[in-house]
């Protein structure tokens, strides 16, 4: 069992309250959405971790591997699939209620950072009235799990490090030239956001050995990246270049990780964080929907009131998600039939949520 870092838990925290408060509009963080980039080294870094581990140990076993995906993430998405399913006819009008379905179907196949292309060729319409629309990152992050065993497992350990740079190189490379080209595309897929969570996956690969620095260093590494982690999106340089932000965040972030500093726990503001980070994934599922409900019920935006109180159900709602949903049943260990009961009702649910847009033609 692997011990949670409350410095993790914290820079958890961080990135889920800038991409909060950015699709909220409310606070000064022009660049909000950066967030996303630290949840993506932070994935890498941990679900590398987890694979490395079980393969050394001669103990991986993709059957289990993606078991234990599927219990930790998908009964809150559903839980949220099915409550913005249920809520969409009542808040959408019947364009974008038809749009919603195509959103519905690339959230629940993971695959909603491609779908829009699939279905139109393009992203259409406004993304703040979409309630799903974050579906997207969801989605590089599970394709990315999909890959990384069979990555790992086929190269020689010995070769490990230097797959990842290349991967990390490659897609990096690829986002720079596809930034300029289609800016939509480039922000939304694997191939150009890989980078990122090759990042987090050479971190716990070892590449940079953080117990072998010298004393203060790390400490002196913890501090620069704090800084930055608030410092890039406030002031954004994406009017220079479109990569300098996500390079910046990017490695804020895994400096933070690498440094590996023990915080005193004591700490509230640290306390505050990472109780945030306890809650980051349900409440990154939560807050779109509530947010673009309420900009599709309001003519010319919602007010700063109606946006604070979008942001205290949001909270609420997800501690709520958390607490009675997403952390029992990841820490629960089901019987072998326990185990096949699960699976049926994910697959059921699975295909319930995709049969749910037939019947929008008919209300």
């Amino acid at each position: 069992m692997s011990v949670v870092r409350i410095d993790i838990q914290a820079l958890r925290g961080i990135a889920i309250l800038l991409v909060l408060l950015y699709h909220a509009k409310i606070g000064p963080f022009q660049a909000g959405y950066l967030g996303v980039d630290i949840f993506f080294v932070i994935s890498g870094f941990l679900i590398t971790g987890v694979v490395k581990r079980a393969i050394e140990e001669g103990r991986f076993r993709f059957r289990d591997f993606y078991y234990r995906r599927a219990k930790r993430l998908l009964p809150a998405a559903y839980v949220t699939f099915f409550l913005t399913a249920i809520a969409a006819p009542f808040m959408l009008d019947a364009a974008a209620l038809a749009d919603f379905g195509f959103q519905l179907q690339g959230a629940v196949t993971f695959t909603a950072n491609i779908t829009p292309w699939i279905e139109t060729g393009s992203m259409q319409g406004d993304p703040e009235l979409k309630p799903l629309v974050h579906a997207w990152s969801l989605a590089v992050e599970e394709q990315y799990y999909l890959l990384l065993p069979a990555f790992l497992l086929l190269l020689a350990r010995r070769a490990w490090i230097l797959g990842a740079v290349a991967v990390l190189l490659i897609s990096l490379g690829m986002f720079m030239v596809m930034v300029r080209i289609d800016p939509v595309i480039s922000y939304m897929v694997l191939p150009t956001r890989a980078w990122q969570l090759a990042i987090g996956s050479l971190l716990a690969l070892g590449l940079w050995n953080s117990q072998v620095c010298r004393p203060g260093v790390g400490l002196i590494a913890f501090c620069i990246g704090s800084v930055l982690l608030l410092l890039v999106p406030l002031f954004s340089f994406a009017a220079i270049h479109p990569v300098i932000d996500a390079v910046l965040i990017s490695l804020a972030a895994a400096t933070v990780i690498w440094s590996r500093q023990s915080l005193s726990e004591n700490n509230l503001v640290l306390q505050l964080l990472a109780g945030i980070g306890n809650i980051s994934y349900s409440l990154y599922l939560l807050h779109v929907p509530l947010i673009v409900f309420l900009n599709n019920l309001t003519d010319g935006g919602p007010s700063l009131t109606l946006r604070l109180l979008a942001v205290a159900t949001a909270l609420l709602a997800s501690y709520l998600l958390y607490r009675y949903i997403e952390e029992p049943l990841h820490r629960k260990h089901f019987s072998p039939s326990g185990k096949r009961r699960f699976i049926t009702l994910l697959i059921v649910a699975s295909l319930s949520l995709l049969a749910l847009p037939l019947t929008y033609e008919t209300t």
